[in-house]
């Protein structure tokens, strides 16, 4: 396991993340998520997302956490069980882009022939809607899988969504997958 950063900034740790993918195959990326008694639901969240393109090395002051947070974090925890075993046969992609040092908004994920897996980081105060092409013509279901928003926040359309993102600081997670 290679960590790529011991850097307990969230807002730095999203962007080496989302990057880090590319550095070391992302099964064998230790990533630190830091969860903190003080942090709103937004950022235990984001945290979280930080770790899930790679292995989740859970640190932080989870003892601390109000019961709401520590669900996140045990869903988190929960929902990353469900595709780790899908990670090693994955590829890094990029739909937004390479990430650039001082970005509020962008995304990484991982890509399989069965799955694609989706991170998209809002950083700035304001809330952001992008377009996100679709990787592929064979993933047919699109799901906004951590943490819990509404369905509207995500649109399919022909060859992309939609995203809604709230105002920032704020991390979502899509499952893209194969289906009839």
């Amino acid at each position: 396991i290679q960590g790529p950063s011991d850097q307990p900034d969230y807002r730095f740790n999203a962007r080496i993340t989302s990057l880090g993918i590319a550095g070391v195959t992302p099964e064998q990326l230790g990533v630190w998520s830091y969860p903190k008694a003080e942090d709103n639901s937004n950022v235990v969240s984001l945290n979280m997302i930080n770790a899930m393109l790679g292995r989740i090395i859970l640190s932080g002051q989870l003892a601390d956490l109000s019961p709401e947070n520590f669900e996140l974090v045990r869903e988190a925890v929960s929902v990353y069980k469900k595709f780790r075993g899908e990670i090693p046969s994955s590829l890094p992609w990029w739909p937004l882009g390479v990430p650039k040092h001082g970005d509020d908004l962008f995304s990484a994920g991982l890509m399989s022939a069965n799955f694609a897996l989706l991170a998209v980081w809002n950083l700035g105060k304001e809330a952001k809607c992008v377009e996100i092409p679709v990787p592929g013509n064979s993933f047919k279901n699109i799901e906004l899988t951590y943490p819990d928003m509404p369905s509207s926040a995500l649109v399919r359309k022909d060859k992309s969504v939609l995203l809604q993102i709230p105002p920032g600081p704020q991390a979502i997670l899509i499952r893209f997958s194969k289906g009839k």
